[in-house]
C-alpha cells in the first residue's frame, strides 16, 4: 500500500474510531440520566448541571476557545442547533425508553441523504443507499428489544428523540464543514448551547422554584454529575475531531452504533433480554457502516 494510501486509510480510521468512542460514551449515557432523576433532580436541571460544567472544563482546559468562538459568528448557529439538539436527546432520555429514544434520534441517515440532496444537490450510487437501507433495518431490528411492534413516535419522549435528530443532523453538516475550526473552540459552543437552552427552558417550566431540585443532591448525585459532564466532555472533543474529518454520511451511518451501545447497556443493566434479535441489528449497522468506509477509501470522493 502507498504512502499516501495509508496516511488516507490511518486518517479515517482514528475519525472513526473518535466517532465510537463518541456513540459508546452517549449509549451508556441513560443509566446516569436515569439515576439523577430516581433522586429527584429535574431532567432540564440535570441537563443544565451537565452541560455548565463541561462548558467550565473547556474553559479551563482551553482558555483562548472562548474568544475563538465569540469571534466567529458561524458558531453561533451550532451554539443553537446542538443547543436543542442535545437538550431535546437527554430529555427524552429521562422521560422514555433509552433504546426506542435513541433510534429516534438516529434516523439522521434519512435526514443526511435528504438534506444533502436538498441543499448540496449531491447524487448517491446505489452502494450508498444499500448501505443506508441495511443500516436503518438493523435499528428498526433493535427496536425488538422491548418487544414493541411498531417503528413510529408512541410518547413525548419519543418525539423528542425525532427532533431531536433532524436538528443534530443539521449541526453535523455545519461540522463536517468547519475543519478549520479546533475542536475544543466548536465543544465549547456545544456545551455553551446546551447550558443557555437546557437553563432557559429550566428556569421557564419549571412549576416549583427551579433550584430547589438542586438541594436533592447528594454525595452520590455530585458524583454522578461530575462523572456525566466528563464524559459528555470527552465524546464531545470525539465528536467534533470525527465528524469534521469524515463525510456526512459516513459518519451519520457510524453514529448508529450508538443504539447497539444503548441496547446492549440495556440488557446487561436492567431486566431485559440481550436476544439474537438485538445483536443482528447491531452487526447490520456495523457491516454498513464498514462497507461505507472502505467504499469511501477506495473512490475517495465524498458521501
Amino acid at each position: 500500500m502507498s504512502s499516501p494510501r495509508r496516511s488516507f486509510l490511518l486518517h479515517k480510521f482514528f475519525a472513526c474510531l473518535a466517532l465510537l468512542i463518541n456513540t459508546m460514551i452517549g449509549g451508556l449515557m441513560w443509566w446516569p440520566l436515569k439515576k439523577t432523576a430516581a433522586i429527584g433532580l429535574e431532567p432540564l436541571g440535570c441537563i443544565f448541571l451537565i452541560s455548565a460544567t463541561g462548558f467550565l472544563f473547556s474553559l479551563i482546559l482551553s482558555p483562548r476557545s472562548l474568544r475563538l468562538f465569540m469571534d466567529r459568528s458561524d458558531l453561533w448557529i451550532n451554539f443553537l442547533l446542538s443547543g436543542f439538539a442535545i437538550v431535546l436527546l437527554n430529555w427524552g432520555l429521562i422521560l422514555g425508553d433509552a433504546v426506542r429514544v435513541t433510534l429516534f434520534f438516529f434516523l439522521n441517515p434519512i435526514w443526511t441523504v435528504s438534506l444533502c440532496f436538498i441543499f448540496r444537490r449531491k447524487s448517491f450510487r446505489l452502494i450508498n443507499i444499500l448501505t443506508l437501507v441495511l443500516a436503518m433495518l438493523g435499528a428498526i431490528l433493535m427496536l425488538q428489544l422491548n418487544g414493541s411492534a411498531t417503528t413510529l413516535p408512541q410518547n413525548t419522549a419519543e418525539w423528542l428523540g425525532l427532533a431531536a435528530g433532524f436538528t443534530f443532523t443539521l449541526d453535523g453538516l455545519r461540522i463536517s464543514q468547519q475543519r478549520k475550526i479546533s475542536a475544543a473552540t466548536r465543544a465549547l459552543a456545544m456545551f455553551a448551547g446546551t447550558a443557555v437552552v437546557s437553563g432557559v427552558l429550566f428556569f421557564s417550566l419549571s412549576r416549583t422554584v427551579p433550584w430547589n431540585s438542586f438541594y436533592k443532591l447528594d454525595t452520590f448525585g455530585v458524583l454522578l454529575i461530575l462523572t456525566m459532564a466528563a464524559g459528555v466532555f470527552i465524546a464531545n472533543l470525539a465528536l467534533q475531531f470525527g465528524a469534521s474529518r469524515l463525510s456526512p454520511g459516513l459518519a451519520s451511518t457510524l453514529e448508529l452504533s450508538e443504539i447497539f451501545f444503548t441496547g446492549i447497556s440495556v440488557a446487561f443493566l436492567t431486566d431485559a433480554n440481550l436476544s439474537w434479535v438485538l445483536l443482528l441489528g447491531g452487526v447490520f449497522i456495523l457491516v454498513a457502516a464498514t462497507t461505507i468506509f472502505f467504499c469511501d477509501f477506495r473512490s475517495r470522493l465524498k458521501f
